[in-house]
This record gives C-alpha cells, sequence and structure tokens, in this order.
C-alpha cells in the first residue's frame, strides 16, 4: 500500500485535531515532524510516537498531546520503528547491491552510477542494473539523468549508522579515490579522506578547500576548514610549522570578520607553539600580529610592547623586513590613538628600511600610511604629495587594489578640504576597480563612500542605491556588521526622504545585525553601531509621538554607552531623554537626565554640552516650580552661551528666565531679559522667535501699567507677522518661543 506524502498543513491538522485546547507548541512540533519525516505519514506516527515514550510530548488524562519539551527536538535520534523498518526492507538485498547501496550511503543522499560503479570496482552499466530494483522499491528515485537521490534520507543515515566503522572507513577511502581522480572539489574530498581517518590527505585538501574560500570571500566557511586542519595538524608528528601557518590563516580570517577575542587566542596559540618550538622569528611575527588585536582591544600600552619585543628579535636576527612591518603596525596604532608625532616616526622607519630593501610594494604602502598621518594633522598639501608618490608606485607595479586604496585616501582629503565632488569622482572609480576585482568585501566600503557623498550633496536616490547595494553585498557574503551599517544609512536616507515607515524598519533590522555581530565578534565598534542605531531610531519615533518606544530606545542606547564607558555618547543621549520626558510632562524624570548629563559635561570639561543641559534645565525647573534654581541655572546657561557665541541658545534661555522672573512678580528683570532676547532674535534671523518675545514683552509691560510699551511690542509683533504671512513657521525644539 502506499500513502501519499503529507504537506506541513496537513500535519498541522492531523496534529492539531490530537491536541488539547492549551497546547500552544503545534508549529514547533509540526516542523519538527515534517522535517524528519518528509511527509512520510509511517515516519510522521512512528517520530510522534518516540517523543511521548521519551517524554518530549505529554499527553494529558483524555490522551490528547498537551505540552512539549523544545529542547528535545534538536535531538537527532532515530526512533526504533522507523529503524527496524529501514533495516527490513534493506534487509533482503543481494550482497552486490548492499554494496552499492552502502557505498551511496557513504556518498551522500545524492549519487551517480558512475562513482558508485568505480568505487565498488565494477563498470557504470553493472551499477545501474543493481541501482534498479531500488528504483522500482522506491528506495531511490531519479531526479534528473544519471543522478539519483535515496528517497528519504533516513534510509540513508540507518544505512551508514548500521556499517562498523572500519567498513565505513574503507568506504569512504574508496570514494575519496574515485573523487581525486577526477579533480574533485577540496571540501568533499577533505570530507571523505576525514572519514576514513586518512589525516594527511585530510589536512592537504582541508587547507585547499580553506583557500578556495577565501579566495571566494566566503570567510566563514575558510575559518571553519583552517580550523579543522590546524587541529588535523595538531595530531600528526612533525607538522608544527604547517600547525603554525594555518593558526596565522586562521588568525587572518578572524581579524576580516571582526572577532577579536578568537583572534587574541589565535594568536596566543601560535606564540606557546612558536615558543616551544623555539621559532625566534615565529615569535616575532606572533608578537606582530599581537599589535593590531591589543590596539583594537583598546590596549594600546600592550600593543607598544608587543611591538618593542618584535623589533628586538628582528634585529637581533638581522631581519630589516620584518623589522619594517613591525614599524609599520605600530605607526597604524599610534595613529589611532593619535600620537600623529610618534606615527610618523614609526612609518618613516619603516619607509627608509623598505627603500634599503628596495621594497617597492612596502614602500608604496609606508607612504599611503604616511599620507593618513598628514591628513589627520590637516596639512593637506603633506597628505596629497604622499599619496600621490604612493599611487605612482602602485600604478608602476600594476597593483591595482593596493592603488584604489590610496584614491581612498586621496578622496578622504578632498572631502575634508571641502570638496565633496572631487572625492565622490575618486570613489566611483575606486568601486569601478574593485568591482572588476570582483573584491566583494571592498564593493561593500565603497558603496558605503560613495552613499554618504550623495547623501552629503543632496542626492538621496543616488545614495538610497548605494546604500541598499552595499547591505546587499553584506547579506550575501554573511556579513551582518556591513549589512546593519549599511542598513542604518538607508534609514537615515529615508528618513530625509519623508519615509518614516521604511527608516524605522531600516534602523530596528540595523539595530539586530549589528547586536548580534557584536556578541559573535566581542567588537566595541559593533556595539557602537547597535546604539548609534538605537539613538537615530528613538529620535524618529519620538518625532513621530511614539513616546515611549522612542524613551526605551534611548534607555537601551545609553546601557551600552554606559557599559564601554562612552561619556560623549552617553550625554548625548541623556539630553535626548530629558527632551524626551519632558514632551511626556515627566518633570522630575526630565530633570534627572539633564542633572546628570550636566554632571558628565562638566567632569569632560564640555562647555557646549554644560549650557545645553542648563539651558534645559532652566526649562524644566521652571515648570517644575523651582524658580530659583530655574534662574540659578538660567544666568550660568547665558554665560556659557554668550562664551561660545551660540546667540540662539541664549536667547532661548533668556525667554525661560523671563517666565521665571515673572512667576515671582520681578517684572523688571522679565523685561530686561525679553528684551535682549528679542534683539538676540533679531540679529540671527529668528523671526518667529522674535514675535514671540514680542508678545511677551507686551504682557509684562501690561503688567507694570505701561500702556504705551505694550501698544508699541503689539504692533511691532503685528507688522512682523504681517511680513511673516505666507511663509513656512520655524519650529523650536524646546519651550517657549
Amino acid at each position: 500500500m502506499s500513502l501519499d506524502r503529507l504537506a506541513p498543513a496537513d500535519l498541522a491538522q492531523i496534529i492539531g485535531r490530537m491536541s488539547s485546547g492549551r497546547f500552544d507548541g503545534l508549529s514547533s512540533l509540526t516542523e519538527f515532524l515534517h522535517q524528519h519525516s518528509e511527509g512520510n505519514p509511517f515516519y510522521a506516527t512512528e517520530y510522534l510516537r518516540w517523543l511521548i515514550e521519551a517524554g518530549a510530548v505529554e499527553i494529558d488524562s483524555h490522551r490528547r498531546i498537551q505540552a512539549l519539551r523544545d529542547d528535545t527536538l534538536e535531538e537527532d535520534a532515530l526512533p526504533s520503528g522507523v529503524r527496524a523498518l529501514i533495516q527490513a526492507r534493506f534487509g533482503s538485498l543481494r550482497e552486490e547491491a548492499r554494496e552499492i547501496v552502502e557505498l551511496a550511503s557513504v556518498v551522500g543522499r545524492g549519487f551517480g552510477p558512475a562513482l558508485l560503479g568505480r568505487a565498488a570496482g565494477r563498470d557504470e552499466d553493472e551499477a545501474y542494473d543493481l541501482i534498479e530494483p531500488l528504483l522500482e522499491a522506491g528506495l531511490v528515485v531519479e531526479t534528473e539523468p544519471e543522478t539519483y537521490y535515496f528517497s528519504h534520507d533516513k534510509l540513508r543515515q540507518v544505512l551508514y549508522e548500521d556499517l562498523v566503522s572500519r567498513r565505513r572507513r574503507k568506504l569512504h577511502l574508496r570514494v575519496a579515490r574515485v573523487l581525486e581522480e577526477d579533480g574533485g572539489e577540496p571540501s568533499e574530498l577533505a570530507h571523505h579522506y576525514l572519514r576514513a581517518r586518512k589525516w594527511e590527505k585530510a589536512l592537504e585538501y582541508l587547507t585547499l578547500a580553506a583557500q578556495t574560500a577565501e579566495h571566494a570571500y566566503a570567510w566563514e566557511s575558510a575559518l571553519q576548514d583552517y580550523t579543522r586542519a590546524s587541529e588535523v595538524a595538531r595530531e600528526l608528528q612533525g607538522f608544527e610549522e604547517k600547525r603554525l601557518d594555518l593558526l596565522a590563516s586562521r588568525e587572518r580570517m578572524l581579524e576580516h570578520m571582526d572577532r577579536l577575542q578568537e583572534r587574541r587566542d589565535t594568536i596566543e596559540e601560535m606564540f606557546a607553539l612558536a615558543t616551544r618550538l623555539g621559532d625566534r622569528r615565529r615569535i616575532a611575527d606572533a608578537h606582530t600580529r599581537r599589535i593590531g588585536v591589543l590596539r583594537a582591544l583598546s590596549e594600546p600600552e600592550g600593543a607598544a610592547s608587543a611591538a618593542q619585543a618584535a623589533i628586538s628579535i628582528y634585529q637581533e636576527l638581522e631581519d630589516r623586513a620584518g623589522e619594517a612591518k613591525v614599524h609599520r603596525e605600530l605607526g597604524y596604532v599610534l595613529w589611532t590613538n593619535r600620537d600623529h608625532a610618534g606615527a610618523l616616526e614609526a612609518n618613516f622607519r619603516a619607509l627608509r628600511l623598505h627603500r634599503e630593501l628596495g621594497d617597492r610594494r612596502g614602500e608604496a604602502g609606508d607612504g599611503g600610511n604616511i599620507a593618513q598621518v598628514y591628513r589627520s594633522l590637516r596639512d593637506y598639501d603633506q597628505a596629497l604629495r604622499w599619496a600621490k608618490e604612493a599611487a605612482d608606485i602602485d600604478r608602476e607595479l600594476g597593483d591595482k587594489l593596493s592603488e584604489t586604496f590610496k584614491m581612498n585616501i586621496t578622496a578622504t582629503i578632498h572631502q575634508e578640504r571641502g570638496d565633496p565632488e572631487a572625492a565622490l569622482s575618486l570613489h566611483l572609480r575606486a568601486l569601478s576597480s574593485v568591482t572588476e576585482l570582483q573584491a566583494k568585501n571592498l564593493q561593500i566600503a565603497e558603496r558605503m563612500n560613495c552613499g554618504r557623498l550623495y547623501l552629503r550633496l543632496g542626492n538621496t536616490r543616488a545614495a538610497l542605491e548605494h546604500f541598499r547595494a552595499a547591505g546587499r553585498l553584506g547579506r550575501e557574503m554573511g556579513f551582518g556588521r556591513d549589512e546593519g551599517y549599511a542598513l542604518v544609512n538607508v534609514g537615515v536616507t529615508l528618513e530625509q526622504m519623508g519615509d518614516t515607515e521604511g527608516a524605522e524598519k531600516a534602523y530596528t533590522m540595523s539595530v539586530g545585525l549589528l547586536e548580534a555581530a557584536h556578541e559573535e565578534s566581542g567588537s566595541a565598534e559593533v556595539l557602537f553601531g547597535a546604539a548609534e542605531a538605537l539613538t537615530l531610531c528613538g529620535r524618529l519615533l519620538g518625532h513621530l509621538g511614539r513616546t515611549a518606544e522612542a524613551f526605551d530606545a534611548f534607555e537601551r542606547a545609553a546601557d551600552v554607552y554606559r557599559a564601554l564607558d562612552d561619556v560623549e555618547r552617553l550625554r548625548t543621549v541623556l539630553l535626548e531623554e530629558g527632551g524626551l520626558l519632558w514632551k511626556m510632562e515627566d518633570m522630575e524624570g526630565s530633570a534627572s537626565r539633564y542633572a546628570k548629563a550636566l554632571d558628565l559635561a562638566r567632569e569632560q570639561e564640555d562647555l557646549s554640552h554644560e549650557a545645553s543641559a542648563l539651558a534645559s534645565l532652566s526649562v524644566v525647573y521652571r515648570d517644575l516650580g523651582r524658580l530659583q534654581e530655574s534662574l540659578h541655572c538660567g544666568r550660568r546657561a547665558v554665560e556659557l552661551s554668550r562664551e561660545l557665541g551660540d546667540y540662539q541658545a541664549e536667547a532661548f534661555v533668556l525667554t525661560s528666565m523671563a517666565d521665571s522672573y515673572r512667576e515671582l512678580g520681578h517684572l523688571k528683570n522679565a523685561l530686561s531679559c525679553l528684551k535682549r532676547s528679542s534683539r538676540l532674535r533679531q540679529q540671527t534671523g529668528d523671526a518667529r522667535g522674535e514675535i514671540g518675545a514680542l508678545r511677551d514683552l507686551a504682557k509684562v509691560y501690561e503688567g507694570l501699567d505701561d500702556e504705551d510699551g505694550a501698544r508699541t511690542a503689539r504692533e511691532e509683533a503685528a507688522r512682523k507677522e504681517e511680513a511673516l504671512q505666507g511663509m513656512a513657521p520655524i519650529s523650536h525644539i524646546r519651550g517657549r518661543s
């Protein structure tokens, strides 16, 4: 009897009828049963029976399903009923057919008669004759000419698991040798040689598979293969040098993937092995690699110490190329820590060594690094000179990729000098080059560069196109970090285009991707990115009036900045929270946030943020009725705003102070504040704010019984209002204008 396979919906309906009304695991149970049974009704029944017997599915007193233990669904065991049925179906096969089908289970779910025949020492026709009865019995299906599959993967699983280990190894070896003769895929050959326990062959093909994946920018696959290869090499005698090479390759993959702690652990493993071997050059290499990872982990002193240790060894070995490499790494560390004098010294030392060695490629790299340092010093003429010299060498060597890096440096210089069009032109050229070179990871970076410049130039559609392309490339390559960064910029662009729904979705997706990338890599930089996306999302939600959601986003961002001890960004978020709580009429909460922001600003001696926090506190204390505190904060905010030349902020605070003075009955002080506020708003072109100040002046004059002054202020406000007719009103962020 043949039964049709069950679709997931059919299986869900059956399970639903067998379940109590309180059962909430229907989708998980259905998914598990369909995945393992592939819709075979008998297998589905046996799997359900097995789950009940194992206690994973609980039955109530009415024999209905009432609960499910999800953790059990991760197990890959086979119910005894299913195993017994499959064993019975294969038990009657002739010895020759049994050998063929066992070989097929070793190959995998899909196989061809030519491969099986050669592995069994038979020709293709003989192999087909042995497969044909399996087709008729429904154990095997033909999906396309000369390609066969087991009709259910459990058939292959039972056959494979029933093989004794020695025979299993023997069959894997037969398959591996046939595939090797045919020039098979390195990963497939590595798999069979590993199962055959032929370790040297497995090592050879694991290494080749890793290199193939690396060249295709499939870094996760490459990492897995390099890791497995290094584990195999550890078990082989005399392969210590090979293992060091594999660990170096693993470290390179981890660097690409920004997985810092794993990278650090790998370098320490390299150092320990090199020390055990007494290989001074390898020890120096491990020290050199430490420089970069310690810099990324914000340990500059450790990086500098590693650099000095490496230099000492290379000088002892008279290895000038190695010494130059260390100086270059050290120069980068010093540059990122803003020690520009030290960075120049280190890079010029590397340059001198490379020139002595006649290493033009090294010389070009040093020139690019020197250009970056001069750029940071804003010595743009020197920066352009060194970047051009380095690019000329790359062009002379025909090194398009390195030349592209120099284009990026030059583009950044033009951007900082205020010429975004020139910068964009260079980045578009660089994008064309890396696309031609099929370097997808670099295409992501160039797409992002072009997108930012288009956004700066006001071409939002072009910017969006580049950011979305960067996101697609990141997703294709499995780089959640890069996809996340791209989505942050997609959100910013969509927000500028007025698509708030799309912007919110992009921000939300970016947060998830960046948080997941941080969990994998431990990179503080990635976590900063997630917090920035949360901050942007919070601002957007606040503008949309979704204050509770906005506050939650700000709180999550603040937690990140506290954990990373990023005082500057925490201050900014606290100010955002203060403003949001003020809008929510939670004045005490608002005052608390602004006070914390004020403390942080004073600790960091940041006058601008101190002025902003004081100005905001002045408004909140006024609304709380704490008028003397409001005036105290306001007076200090006015002093700082005047010192900073921020006349708009000064005018805003003066208006708030006038309100407090009026509440206290100090009308002359209020009058003085409003007059100055009105003059400042006139100077800064804030017409709407000036009108508001004039109207407030009229009310104060009325309180002073000065009808002439009140009338003059009202008439002036009316004239200015008439002049604004037809113009869009200017909105103010906080307080009254």
